[in-house]
């Protein structure tokens, strides 16, 4: 049975393939090059602090806008994006997650229920309680460091996105957002000989750039002719990086390697 929006999560402690394992030291993704580990005791409480596992289908809510659950995630497998939804309806993605990345940051300052969290994939999470989270971070000066680290880093992503939504080309914007997310990715996948999974639809990339799906198949057809993508069956190859990130005016350092909860 599909969790409601509004129902309190349920969360599984059960471990084995294809599930995060009982010791967070032997994460496979904790041992991903993109992260900062943690060590000794900072790594032990973290331990701890995890309350269980969640699975959420594809298009499914995390936790829908106006519900507030009291936790925060990290992603351990698939994708998920955070949205903010108009009065009219209209989605604005904010961003998408991809394997350990935090979801629900923004509600560590302020338990504003404002930002929804939407499996865009089926997705596995790990679970902490806020409230653990926060008080462990007074604890201990890595969980603080790295907090802050998480929020300075979401503010250079916005940033970047605030410049592509007000100076950018529809063709520069769709090739902005589809090379962070191929760099991304390709980090998770770092044998995948250019190619990578891209589960975001055309519609998923307009909300998130402020577009049509039709600009955005426009956009996507112009990089193709181009030589500067590929893409098909959810699968995305960039043949020649520099040039795409000549064209989107695109460097990687707003995504430097980060610590993991």
């Amino acid at each position: 049975m599909q969790e409601s929006h509004s129902q309190a999560p349920r969360f599984s402690q059960l471990t084995g393939p294809g599930r995060p394992p009982a010791d967070c030291r032997l994460c496979l993704v904790r041992g991903l090059s993109l992260f900062r580990p943690f060590e000794g005791e900072a790594l032990a409480r973290l331990n701890r602090l995890r309350v269980g596992t969640r699975a959420v289908s594809a298009g499914m809510p995390i936790c829908a806008p106006g519900f507030d659950d009291g936790h925060v995630y990290t992603v351990f497998r698939g994708w998920a994006f955070s949205y903010r939804i108009r009065d009219d309806g209209r989605r604005q993605i904010l961003d998408f997650h991809l394997a350990g990345d935090l979801l629900g940051s923004e509600r560590l300052a302020t338990a504003s229920p404002d930002v929804g969290l939407e499996a865009l994939t089926p997705v596995l999470l790990c679970a902490f309680r806020r409230d653990a989270l926060l008080a462990a971070a007074d604890d201990l000066p890595a969980f603080g460091s790295a907090l802050s680290w998480m929020t300075s880093r979401e503010g250079a992503v916005l940033s970047e996105r605030l410049v592509t939504l007000g100076r950018r080309r529809a063709s520069e914007r769709v090739a902005h957002m589809i090379l962070e997310l191929w760099t991304r990715q390709r980090w998770r996948e770092p044998d995948a000989d250019g190619v990578c999974a891209f589960p975001p639809t055309q519609r998923h990339l307009a909300d998130a750039l402020g577009l049509t799906p039709e600009h955005v198949n426009r956009a996507i057809a112009e990089l193709r002719e181009a030589g500067l993508v590929t893409l098909a069956s959810r699968r995305l190859g960039v043949p020649a990086p520099q040039r795409l990130a000549d064209f989107a005016d695109w460097t990687n350092t707003y995504l430097d390697p980060r610590p993991l909860f």
